[in-house]
């Protein structure tokens, strides 16, 4: 299992708006990507800013290469998510997961 790690920074007055574009409109579309297994969105609030981390979690490389393309380790950020962002991280990270909380079935 991949886990891929992005970070994006909205300001505090604006907090709302991504994660709600993120988890409606971003994770369904995630969730037909064959080899996708889900995403966590922690939070961490700043003076003036919220840091977002999204980290989804994929079968394998090959996965995560239909979803993102040739170049996995750039960030896929829609044009409606990068207008609701401060700033973003143009790449991401990759961490093979060696351990995890059992599935429920």
């Amino acid at each position: 299992m991949i886990l891929r790690s992005w970070r994006g920074y909205a300001s505090a007055e604006e907090h709302n708006w991504y994660p709600h574009h993120l988890l409606e409109k971003v994770r369904p579309k995630l969730e037909r990507v064959p080899g996708f297994l889900g995403l966590y969105l922690p939070q961490r609030t700043q003076a003036t800013e919220i840091e977002y981390c999204v980290h989804t979690l994929w079968e394998s490389m090959e996965a995560i290469r239909t979803f993102a393309g040739p170049a996995p380790d750039e960030a896929v950020v829609e044009p409606q998510a990068a207008a609701m962002l401060k700033r973003y991280d143009r790449w991401v990270v990759h961490y093979e997961v060696l351990s995890a909380p059992p599935r429920s079935r």
